[in-house]
C-alpha cells in the first residue's frame, strides 16, 4: 500500500486510490481471500500510480500483497498467490486418459 511508497513518488501524480488515510483498505491488499485480492486489483486498475507502485514494491522486495494491481511475493510479481503451507517435494502426478 501507499504507506511504504516514498513521498517523493506522490508529488506531481494523482492521489493513489488505496490511500484512504485510515488504512481501512489494508485488509484487501494483504489478504489470502481471492475475492479481496480481485477487489484490490480492481481498485488498482484505474490508479495513476500503478506502475510506480509496482516498481517500488519490486525494488523494495516487498514480501507480499497486491501492489500496482499485481500480486507480489518475495519481491517478484506473480500471476497468482502462492499456496499456503509447505511446498511439494515432487511435482504433482499428471494423468492422461487412455486412448
Amino acid at each position: 500500500m501507499i504507506d511504504s511508497v516514498e513521498q517523493n513518488d506522490i508529488v506531481g501524480s494523482t492521489s493513489p486510490r488505496c490511500a484512504d488515510g485510515d488504512n481501512l483498505l489494508m485488509d484487501l491488499f494483504f489478504s489470502n481471500d481471492d475475492r479481496k485480492i480481485a477487489r484490490s486489483k480492481a481498485i488498482c486498475a484505474t490508479c495513476g500510480m500503478r506502475k510506480s507502485c509496482l516498481d517500488g514494491a519490486i525494488e523494495r522486495a516487498e514480501p507480499a500483497g497486491v501492489w500496482g494491481g499485481e500480486i507480489v511475493h518475495n519481491g517478484v510479481a506473480v500471476t497468482r498467490r502462492p499456496r499456503r503451507g509447505r511446498p511439494r517435494n515432487t511435482p504433482p502426478v499428471v494423468t492422461t486418459p487412455d486412448d
